[in-house]
C-alpha cells in the first residue's frame, strides 16, 4: 500500500506534454505522495545530497536489544507471533482482496521497529530532492532491489549513494505469504469451483518498497507497471501493508476519481491485488491525522504519519 502520478495515461511521452502535470512527480508502483515541494519540473535532474538517516520513531524510542535480535536471527524461525484471529477480509473484485486487521498488534509494533532499524543505517529512508532544494514529500526506502522515483527502474544499487537496498526480512516475505494464502482461500469461497491461481496467483517477494509520509500525504490514481514484462504479464500480486494513521483508498478500471470505488485503510490492513486487478487504478486521495491506534503509537514509538509496505515480486 509502496513506496509508488495523478492522471497517468499510458504513452509516457503524452503525459510529459501536459502542461497541468509537469510540476509533478509520481511513483506508478506504490502507495506515497510524490508531489514536489516548490513546484520542481520532471525534467530537472535530481541531486545527490548527502545521506541523513532518518527516525520513523520519536526520539528515544529504540529498543535496541530486541530489534537487533531480530535482525540477526533472519534464519532462526521470527520471534512474530502468528495471530489466529482477524477480523475479516472481502473480496473487492476478481483478483483484489482487502483483509481488514490482518496484521496482528505485535507484528505491526516489529514491523515498525525493523523498518525503523533498517531506516537509519545504509540503504535506508532517505527524501529525494533536486538541485534548486525541493524536495519530495517522503521518506522512501527500497528492500531487495531499488526503485528509482526519477527512471522508473528497479537496480541493485541505490542511484543517489550507491548503496544496495537491505534484504527483505524472512518474516516480512512469511508474513505476504500467509496473507496471500488467506486471500485465495476467500477467493475461492466467492467463485466456488476455480482454480485460484488463475485469479489470485501466488508470489514469492523480491522487492519491498517501505514508504513513510506524514498526515498530509496523499497518491493520485495510477498503475503499478515497472516489474518484469513475465511479472505483469502472470498478473503476480502487489501486497501492501498499511500501518499507522488510516486513508482512504481509491481503484477503479479508469482514471477517473468520480468513478473510482472507495475503501478505508486502518492499520493493520493488507491489501491484495493481482491477476486481471493487476492493472488497477488506484491511489490514496487523503491521510487521517491522529488515527492510529494508540496502544500501537505506544509500544513502537511511530511518528505520527502512514507506514506503507509494498511488496511484489520482479
Amino acid at each position: 500500500m509502496s513506496t509508488p502520478r495523478d492522471e497517468w495515461p499510458q504513452n509516457r511521452q503524452c503525459w510529459r506534454k501536459k502542461p497541468d502535470y509537469i510540476n509533478k512527480l509520481y511513483n506508478r508502483n506504490n502507495d506515497s505522495n510524490y508531489d514536489v515541494a516548490g513546484g520542481q519540473k520532471l525534467g530537472s535532474s535530481v541531486c545527490k545530497p548527502k545521506f541523513r538517516p532518518y527516525d520513523i520513531c520519536f526520539n528515544g524510542k529504540r529498543n535496541h536489544g530486541s530489534i537487533g535480535a531480530t535482525l540477526r536471527g533472519e534464519n532462526k524461525e521470527s520471534r512474530i507471533e502468528i495471530q489466529k484471529e482477524w477480523t475479516k477480509g472481502s473480496v473487492l473484485r476478481p483478483g483484489m482482496v482487502l483483509l481488514k486487521n490482518f496484521i496482528s498488534h505485535d507484528e505491526q509494533v516489529e514491523i515498525v521497529k525493523v523498518c525503523r532499524e533498517l531506516g537509519v543505517g545504509l540503504g535506508g529512508f532517505y527524501q529525494p530532492g533536486y538541485e534548486n532544494g525541493a524536495k519530495l514529500r517522503l521518506k522512501m526506502m527500497c528492500l531487495g532491489m531499488d526503485w528509482d522515483p526519477q527512471t522508473y527502474k528497479y537496480g541493485n544499487k541505490r542511484v543517489f549513494d550507491g548503496s544496495t537496498p537491505p534484504s527483505i526480512p524472512n518474516h516480512f516475505s512469511k508474513l505476504v505469504t500467509r496473507a496471500i494464502q488467506e486471500a485465495q482461500s476467500l477467493t475461492e469461497k466467492e467463485y466456488g469451483a476455480c482454480n485460484v491461481e488463475d485469479v489470485l496467483p501466488s508470489m514469492t517477494p523480491d522487492i519491498c518498497i517501505v514508504n513513510f509520509y506524514t498526515e498530509n500525504g496523499k497518491l493520485g490514481l495510477h498503475q503499478d507497471r515497472d516489474e518484469s514484462r513475465e511479472s505483469l504479464q502472470k498478473g503476480l500480486p502487489v501486497v501492501s501493508f498499511s500501518i499507522g494513521d488510516s486513508a482512504d483508498f481509491l481503484y477503479g478500471d479508469k482514471r477517473s476519481v468520480e468513478e473510482a470505488k472507495r475503501v478505508m485503510l486502518e492499520s493493520g490492513d493488507v491489501l491484495i491485488f493481482g491477476g486481471e486487478s493487476r492493472h488497477v487504478f488506484h491511489g490514496v486521495p487523503s491521510v487521517f491525522p491522529n488515527s492510529a491506534p494508540k496502544e500501537l503509537l505506544k509500544d513502537s514509538g511511530l511518528s505520527p504519519g502512514r507506514l506503507n509496505l509494498t511488496f511484489r515480486q520482479y
